[in-house]
């Protein structure tokens, strides 16, 4: 027997066709008359007449799962998905066999198997098995609608303060990306179901820091390369002439940017390029070396005003992030497999990197991309909804949720404010009074009525499906039973605890309990109160390094 049933006739007609015969029958006309007259079979006429089944109806047997529950459980895939927290397909068909428990589906084994999920993609083509890009859960807490706020009124009112709204040329921003004479292989063509395909690529993992910076027009400052080393021979071999025109090298320890370099940046590369224009505005995110003190109190000396962004929020409002270093990774993985090809005994090391790097530089580092960077990010020009919600929604899981009720117990005499049919348990240790719950429109008492209630649905929704409460009307003098149509509603509770976790209780956006003072928000680097802020910290760092210093000094003397 085949895994999917394959139907041996098909169906000639349509819905309308069928509602033709159902009237014709119902104005007199006999079963085997409108199965004549219309083409459908007169057992379907018959049981729709009975109302066997819903209309319109499907061929075939009723499914396990009622088709308003299963939509439910296909919205809230979609909706964790967006979130960030997809659902797999072992955990798709585990948590729908617990809600089946919950709610007395019949599945073998007490979960949907293999031919259950195939029909469920059936049935909802707009699911599909995706593979998700990484998101660190700090980034995804960050990107949230209090965060963007914030920034974006403070951006927009700076912009308008110095009057640059309109001057998309003062309006800078840089950012790090490294390079790894290693490149990661294109794709290619080769014969389909080969297993084993292979793309070459130099053993060699040397990493490259490269500065870039860039304006709102489209401008582009020489880079800034910084290779490992301890001293300026670590320079030495690489085909520096080949490299941008106008680019710095430089040396460190581990091939990073620190204070030092940045310095040098600031003063050697952004002063020399930015023009005479007064003032600007760079903006940049926290890291360390962006914002020394001699970086601040030398842009505060030209005029020039930088911004730092919320923290974990550069993959949304860093515009050299969004459209720039992308295209820069594409373009030099092409660029260094296309060298490789060329012949067998190539390869990228420090003399063929410079060159390489060049033609993925002049690629990928265009006007079109740059701007297109200040547009995605709302900068220039400013247009805070240029973010999309879909890049809020993970944020979702880490909202605070204020105004959600908790479960509360109240003591007997205390009246809701909201109807609460009173149900009957059969644990009397449950303590259960009343439920809300819309049940019927008549009052319903419970028996034994205790000193507590419940208004959380969650725990009312367990306690009905679990079989651990039923529900008593007085007038009717047995248990009322739950309205099919009803069935989806009281089952979306379940769905969404299952599948979607919920919102995180009281505190703020960015909170932090650990007791150290960290940054959450994005801070103008070159206002007084930072300014002194970094002095405090300079004058205390030098006491630190003066003490350390004097007590050296004793032990040697010892």
């Amino acid at each position: 027997m085949p895994r999917v049933y394959q139907r041996k006739r098909k169906k000639v007609y349509d819905e309308k066709v069928l509602m033709k015969a159902i009237n014709a029958v119902k104005n007199g006309e006999s079963v085997r008359e409108a199965e004549r007259n219309y083409g459908v079979p007169k057992s379907t006429i018959a049981d729709s007449l009975k109302k066997k089944y819903k209309l319109p109806g499907r061929p075939g047997r009723r499914q396990i799962i009622p088709l308003e529950v299963e939509n439910k459980i296909a919205n809230a895939v979609k909706e964790a998905a967006k979130q960030g927290i997809g659902i797999t397909r072992r955990q798709l068909l585990s948590r729908v066999g617990e809600l089946s428990r919950k709610m007395k589906f019949a599945f073998n084994n007490g979960k949907p198997g293999k031919d259950w999920f195939d029909g469920f993609k059936r049935r909802h083509p707009d699911l599909s098995i995706r593979k998700p890009e990484k998101l660190t859960t700090t980034r995804a807490r960050m990107v949230n609608p209090v965060v963007l706020q914030r920034y974006f009124t403070d951006l927009n009112e700076i912009l308008v303060a110095l009057d640059i709204s309109n001057k998309p040329s003062v309006i800078w921003n840089c950012d790090e990306t490294g390079k790894q004479f290693e490149h990661d292989p294109v794709k290619i063509l080769a014969p389909k179901g080969a297993r084993s395909l292979v793309g070459r690529t130099t053993a060699n993992r040397t990493n490259v820091t490269i500065m870039a910076c860039v304006n709102a027009v489209g401008n582009v400052m020489p880079p800034m390369f910084v290779v490992k080393g301890k001293t300026s021979r670590s320079l030495h071999g690489f085909n520096t002439e080949a490299a941008p025109e106008g680019c710095m090298w430089a040396y460190q320890e581990k091939g990073w940017m620190n204070d030092a370099l940045g310095e040098v940046w600031f003063r050697e590369i952004f002063l020399k390029n930015c023009g005479d224009a007064r003032p600007q505005l760079l903006i940049l995110d926290g890291h360390s070396s962006h914002e020394t003190l001699a970086i601040l109190e030398l842009a505060l000396q030209e005029n020039i005003h930088i911004l730092s962004l919320p923290p974990h929020t550069t993959h949304v409002l860093q515009p050299l992030d969004r459209t720039v270093f992308g295209p820069l990774n594409m373009a030099y993985n092409s660029v260094c497999s296309e060298y490789l090809g060329q012949n067998a005994l190539n390869t990228v090391n420090k003399w063929t990197f410079p060159g390489l790097f060049n033609k993925a530089w002049e690629t990928a580092v265009s006007v079109a991309n740059i701007t297109s960077g200040f547009r995605a990010c709302g900068i220039f020009p400013f247009n805070p909804s240029a973010i999309p919600n879909e890049m809020l929604v993970p944020s979702k899981p880490s909202e605070r949720n204020y105004d959600s009720p908790s479960t509360s117990l109240k003591t007997k005499g205390e009246r809701s404010r909201v109807f609460l049919p009173q149900l009957a348990c059969e644990d009397a240790s449950t303590n259960v009074d009343c439920i809300q719950v819309p049940v019927s429109a008549e009052p319903l008492i419970a028996m034994p009525a205790e000193n507590c209630a419940i208004e959380d649905p969650n725990i009312l929704f367990d306690l009905i499906l679990g079989g651990q409460c039923e529900i008593f009307s007085p007038d009717e003098g047995g248990i009322a039973t739950i309205p099919q149509e009803r069935e989806a509603d009281l089952a979306e509770t379940a769905i969404n605890n299952l599948f979607i976790p919920p919102a995180l209780p009281q505190s703020s956006h960015g909170s932090s309990n650990t007791g150290q003072k960290t940054v959450t928000f994005h801070r103008l680097l070159t206002s007084t109160e930072v300014l002194e802020e970094k002095r405090a910290a300079s004058k205390k760092k030098e006491e630190r390094e003066k003490k350390k210093n004097e007590r050296s000094a004793i032990k040697k003397q010892k």
